[in-house]
């Protein structure tokens, strides 16, 4: 699985980071390759970036940091357009977060803090309650911790202007989103592509379109040259199915069914009680 295949990179990195820090957060729907790792400096927080796109930038948090200083953050955005990147590209160097944070012991304490004061009061009396779900308020990590760090934060935050940020540029490294079903093609279709000798990834009549994927299946009526960004797990699809572009199919129990799929059409199944399913199409 995803953290699988990243756990390795997560354990350099703590392995290599100086005392005083033990705590690394990252996220769930990224997959990062690196070559190797530049030594992490002194600070509460560092932050990892890549160097990238704007085109590929403005989809997520960025790291901005003065062109005299590019070591430490002055400020971070969350999803800047080009035309903003552009603009300030004339006095900053930017950075795509990643997602890996490397935290002081000091910087976990402020980050508790500032989330437990989100947390409704409890109600009075010898017993004390847990508030329900709707009374919490989250506090959330990248628009408001990160946007608050920085020598001249974004969102400026009195508890958090004493803290450290340092900005790690990731030397070579490769990053892969897989936050919505067409980053999950795309992404691992480029990670596919990192071999392209075909005595190794091709074998006859089973995949004659690289954007289609296909785990733990049954497929009765094979993808053609035509076929394209398609995705079938764990599924029964019958010589009945019909189908051409932008599919994902998960869940389809055996079947005799004719199926006419228009593109960008996808379906889940999932089991309801011994016998019954529930069809979830979107």
């Amino acid at each position: 699985n995803l953290l699988q295949l990243q756990l390795p990179l997560y354990e350099r990195i703590m392995e290599a980071a100086p005392e005083g820090m033990h705590t690394l957060i990252a996220s769930g729907d990224v997959y990062v390759r690196a070559e190797k790792l530049e030594p992490i400096p002194e600070a509460d927080v560092v932050c990892y970036g890549m160097w990238v796109d704007p085109s590929l930038a403005k989809n997520h948090g960025v790291y901005f940091s003065h062109r005299e200083n590019p070591t430490e953050l002055d400020f971070m955005l969350q999803k800047p357009s080009p035309e903003r990147q552009a603009e300030l590209m004339q006095t900053h160097l930017l950075l795509m977060d990643i997602g890996v944070w490397l935290l002081s012991d000091r910087a976990v304490e402020r980050l508790m803090a500032k989330a437990a004061a989100r947390y409704a009061e409890l109600p009075e009396g010898d017993a004390p309650q847990a508030p329900a779900p709707e009374d919490f308020e989250t506090y959330d990590l990248y628009s408001e911790f990160g946007c608050g760090l920085g020598l001249n934060p974004s969102s400026p935050d009195p508890a958090l202007s004493d803290l450290s940020v340092a900005v790690l540029p990731l030397p070579g490294g490769e990053f892969y989103h897989f936050g919505t079903n067409r980053d999950m093609i795309e992404s691992t279709m480029a990670i596919q592509n990192l071999v392209k000798d075909q005595r190794y990834i091709l074998r006859r009549g089973i995949k004659p379109q690289g954007s289609v994927f296909t785990q733990n299946c049954v497929l009765k009526n094979s993808p053609t040259a035509q076929s394209r960004n398609i995705w079938v797990e764990n599924s029964f699809v019958g010589e009945g199915w019909q189908y051409s572009f932008d599919h994902i199919l998960t869940g389809i129990p055996r079947n005799d069914w004719h199926v006419s799929l228009k593109p960008g059409v996808c379906i889940d199944m999932v089991p309801v009680g011994e016998e019954d399913s529930a069809l979830r199409p979107y």
